[in-house]
């Protein structure tokens, strides 16, 4: 599947970099009846996940990429059950496709096959840097996420030229900011399910 060039990103922004992008996909009605969307929230109870292959480790001088979040956010696509859609092989055969990861703040190839991805980036550590995921359909994450970027207010990151995001589900409801509180802290149980590494492969 493509990357929409055209999609906004902005630094440390992941949460709304995925929201532009799943837009993106869900306005596709080819690739939606071929592909199941999910945003993929990683955080932990301590807020310290350690993630490989992230361009910020990179730059500050780890040889693989290495950086601790307290969150990051991903988008993945996977085949629809009972869909096999296939892919050219460099040997010229065709192969079902894999699932396939968004992270554009990794080292990594955008989109990555979720088995390259997962490995390479989500690596054996000490149990307070192991990683949760929340899984969300895009849909549901479309609806309901908002942010006022109030959280941002400590860090002198540059925000997005674009208004802030608000869902139609959660406009409706007057909620204006639920980042943290629904989706990052893996103790919620408002949307989407809550998995460790191995419940999510």
């Amino acid at each position: 599947p493509p990357f929409p060039p055209d999609t906004p990103y902005t630094k440390c922004y992941c949460e709304e970099n995925v929201y532009l992008l799943a837009q993106r996909f869900d306005a596709d009605a080819t690739l939606t009846a071929t592909w199941d969307p999910f945003v993929l929230f990683v955080s932990n109870c301590h807020r310290t996940v350690v993630l490989w292959k992230q361009k910020a480790g990179a730059i500050s001088g780890s040889t693989d990429g290495l950086v601790v979040w307290d969150y990051h956010v991903l988008f993945i696509l996977r085949p629809k059950t009972g869909e096999t859609p296939e892919v050219l092989a460099r040997d010229g055969t065709t192969v079902g496709v894999r699932s396939w990861v968004y992270d554009v703040d990794s080292t990594l190839p955008v989109p990555c096959p979720a088995d390259v991805y997962f490995p390479d980036t989500f690596r054996p550590c000490a149990e307070r840097y192991e990683s949760l995921f929340r899984v969300i359909a895009a849909r549901e994450y479309l609806d309901n996420f908002a942010s006022d970027r109030s959280h941002m207010l400590a860090y002198h990151s540059p925000i997005p030229r674009y208004p802030s995001i608000c869902g139609p589900i959660a406009s409706a409801r007057g909620v204006r900011h639920n980042l943290m509180e629904d989706f990052v802290d893996m103790s919620a149980t408002t949307f989407g399910k809550v998995v460790g590494l191995s419940g999510l492969i």
